[in-house]
């Protein structure tokens, strides 16, 4: 990693611009030079670096919160879009709609209100209802049509 980079107040900012961008517990320690274990040891003896990254942190996860319940429930967004006829350029502006996404609904629902919404899975036969269920023998006849039946 080379020479150690020491905490200053300065790292306080540009660790919440690098959680706010996507970065990692790994991209941020190489971003300051140091290993995981250094950053971590910079967030248990620096509370005001410890208080932002755990800001950051939140900020991040709502984002993503929101993200999600608007895929869920369906959202709309407003655009221009950009048509080419015969070199006459036209620019119109649109509102985009999303139909709620199945998937999203499920991962809501199932962080949200686990109690009631769980994906449930039969196994070996056995239901919720704690009743097991019988096999069923099921015997199919096929007749070739083109023979009159006798």
């Amino acid at each position: 990693m080379g020479a150690r980079s020491r905490y200053s107040k300065a790292r306080d900012a540009e660790v919440k611009q690098l959680i706010s961008f996507g970065a990692n517990i790994t991209q941020i320690a190489q971003f300051f030079g140091i290993t995981t274990t250094t950053l971590k040891k910079w967030r248990e003896r620096n509370k005001s670096f410890d208080a932002c990254f755990a800001v950051a942190m939140k900020d991040k996860n709502a984002r993503v919160k929101e993200a999600l319940y608007s895929r869920a429930v369906g959202c709309k967004h407003k655009e221009t879009k950009v048509t080419n006829y015969k070199g006459d350029v036209q620019k119109t502006k649109i509102v985009k709609h999303y139909p709620p996404d199945v998937k999203a609904c499920e991962t809501w629902l199932y962080n949200r209100d686990p109690d009631n919404w769980q994906p449930r899975k039969a196994v070996d036969g056995d239901f919720d209802d704690g009743e097991a269920v019988e096999p069923v023998s099921v015997t199919i006849e096929i007749n070739d049509a083109s023979k009159p039946k006798s």
